[in-house]
Protein backbone atom coordinates (compact mmCIF):
# COMPACT_ATOMS: atom_id res chain seq x y z
CA UNK A 1 0.00 0.00 0.00
CA UNK A 2 1.53 3.65 -1.07
CA UNK A 3 0.77 6.45 1.05
CA UNK A 4 0.20 9.83 -0.36
CA UNK A 5 2.24 12.66 1.20
CA UNK A 6 -0.98 13.84 2.51
CA UNK A 7 -1.54 10.78 4.40
CA UNK A 8 1.71 10.50 5.50
CA UNK A 9 2.03 13.89 7.05
CA UNK A 10 -1.57 12.82 8.60
CA UNK A 11 0.08 9.89 9.94
CA UNK A 12 3.39 11.57 11.56
CA UNK A 13 0.83 14.12 12.98
CA UNK A 14 -1.02 11.62 15.00
CA UNK A 15 2.28 9.88 15.47
CA UNK A 16 2.99 13.34 17.13
CA UNK A 17 0.62 13.48 19.03
CA UNK A 18 0.54 10.21 20.68
CA UNK A 19 4.09 10.49 21.55
CA UNK A 20 3.62 13.58 23.26
CA UNK A 21 0.79 11.82 25.27
CA UNK A 22 2.97 8.81 25.86
CA UNK A 23 5.30 11.17 28.32
CA UNK A 24 2.42 12.17 30.78
CA UNK A 25 0.03 9.72 30.92
CA UNK A 26 -0.57 6.83 33.33
CA UNK A 27 1.49 3.35 33.18
CA UNK A 28 -2.04 1.72 31.87
CA UNK A 29 -2.82 4.38 29.33
CA UNK A 30 1.03 4.57 28.01
CA UNK A 31 0.21 0.71 27.39
CA UNK A 32 -2.74 2.09 25.00
CA UNK A 33 -0.73 4.87 23.31
CA UNK A 34 1.38 2.28 22.56
CA UNK A 35 -0.38 -0.06 20.67
CA UNK A 36 -1.46 2.96 18.67
CA UNK A 37 1.74 3.77 17.92
CA UNK A 38 2.29 0.11 16.71
CA UNK A 39 -0.62 0.67 14.41
CA UNK A 40 1.02 3.99 13.11
CA UNK A 41 3.97 2.68 12.73
CA UNK A 42 2.75 -0.29 10.51
CA UNK A 43 0.47 1.82 8.20
CA UNK A 44 3.76 4.11 7.63
CA UNK A 45 5.31 0.60 6.72
CA UNK A 46 7.88 0.37 9.51
CA UNK A 47 5.94 -3.10 10.59
CA UNK A 48 6.16 -3.90 14.01
CA UNK A 49 9.63 -2.17 16.20
CA UNK A 50 11.57 -3.85 18.90
CA UNK A 51 13.15 -1.05 21.41
CA UNK A 52 15.93 -3.72 21.47
CA UNK A 53 16.63 -3.87 17.94
CA UNK A 54 16.64 0.07 17.58
CA UNK A 55 19.48 0.49 20.19
CA UNK A 56 21.53 -2.70 18.80
CA UNK A 57 21.46 -0.83 15.28
CA UNK A 58 22.66 2.77 17.20
CA UNK A 59 25.39 0.82 19.45
CA UNK A 60 26.57 -0.83 15.40
CA UNK A 61 26.84 2.85 14.82
CA UNK A 62 29.38 3.45 17.33
CA UNK A 63 32.62 2.67 14.71
CA UNK A 64 31.31 5.23 12.42
CA UNK A 65 30.71 8.09 15.12
CA UNK A 66 33.84 9.69 16.13
CA UNK A 67 32.28 12.98 18.15
CA UNK A 68 29.62 12.52 20.44
CA UNK A 69 27.96 15.49 22.05
CA UNK A 70 27.28 15.75 25.36
CA UNK A 71 24.07 16.98 27.57
CA UNK A 72 25.98 20.13 29.07
CA UNK A 73 27.43 21.01 25.16
CA UNK A 74 23.55 20.89 23.58
CA UNK A 75 22.86 22.93 26.98
CA UNK A 76 25.48 25.08 26.19
CA UNK A 77 24.17 25.46 22.28
CA UNK A 78 21.16 26.14 23.13
CA UNK A 79 21.77 29.20 25.37
CA UNK A 80 24.22 30.54 22.56
CA UNK A 81 21.51 30.43 20.15
CA UNK A 82 19.19 31.89 22.70
CA UNK A 83 21.16 34.83 23.09
CA UNK A 84 21.84 35.53 19.62
CA UNK A 85 18.74 34.48 17.94
CA UNK A 86 15.82 33.79 20.13
CA UNK A 87 15.41 36.66 21.99
CA UNK A 88 15.13 38.66 18.27
CA UNK A 89 12.79 36.23 16.95
CA UNK A 90 10.70 36.33 20.74
CA UNK A 91 10.51 40.18 20.34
Amino acid sequence: MTLSPLEILDLQDQLSDWLSRLVIEDPLTQLDIQDEITVIMAKLGYGLFSTNAFIAVLENLEPYVTTFITMPQICDGADRWWEKTGKQLAA
